[in-house]
């Protein structure tokens, strides 16, 4: 997965149509995303499960690289509990992460604004609690239904039985309420 990846990432550098270089480079991200899952999966030996506070702090910094976006232009803000989270849930949670913070690094802070983007991941007895939030104006991937990225999440969102709410007070809030995935590391 990483040999697609730079291979995304090279051939992102020889594309000159703004549209095709973004498509590229969320085909990257995705990528990137389930390659994580894997080298998580090796560091720890583990054979089906992936520590949730390592990937998508991994996820996350690595998506702030791929969209070359400084600390000076964004701050991360992270609150995810230490779980270890089946390899089964982990791939459409990532994905799901993955798109949502993709979103708000290319809209919520438009014309060179700074700001915050913040995930949140809790268990609540047998659930997790996923929250992705941005303090900008940017859109998210469920203002358009039609657009690929809402797809993305809802098809993610159904398998892992998940409830999705969303709030757009002082930026961007996408909740979602996750049953049974979780076992304590």
């Amino acid at each position: 997965m990483q040999v697609i990846s730079s291979l995304l990432s090279l051939q992102s550098r020889t594309v000159e149509d703004p549209n095709s270089v973004e498509a590229l480079n969320e085909s990257q991200s995705r990528v990137l995303s389930m390659s994580l899952i894997h080298q998580n999966l090796y560091k720890e030996n583990h054979q089906s499960q992936v520590n949730l506070n390592t990937y998508l702090t991994n996820l996350c910094r690595n998506l702030l690289a791929t969209y070359h976006i400084n600390n000076d232009k964004v701050n991360l803000q992270m609150d995810i509990d230490d779980l270890s989270i089946d390899v089964g849930s982990m791939v459409p949670l990532g994905l799901i992460v993955n798109e949502l913070f993709t979103n708000s690094l290319k809209y919520a802070f438009p014309y060179g604004k700074n700001g915050t983007i913040g995930i949140s991941c809790k268990q609540d007895q047998n659930k997790l609690a996923l929250k992705v939030w941005d303090n900008g104006v940017g859109q998210t991937p469920m203002e358009n239904p039609e657009g690929f990225g809402y797809r993305l999440i809802q098809a993610f969102a159904k398998r892992l039985n998940a409830l999705i709410s969303k709030s757009t007070d002082n930026g961007t809030c996408i909740e979602l309420v996750i049953e049974d995935i979780i076992k304590v590391v």
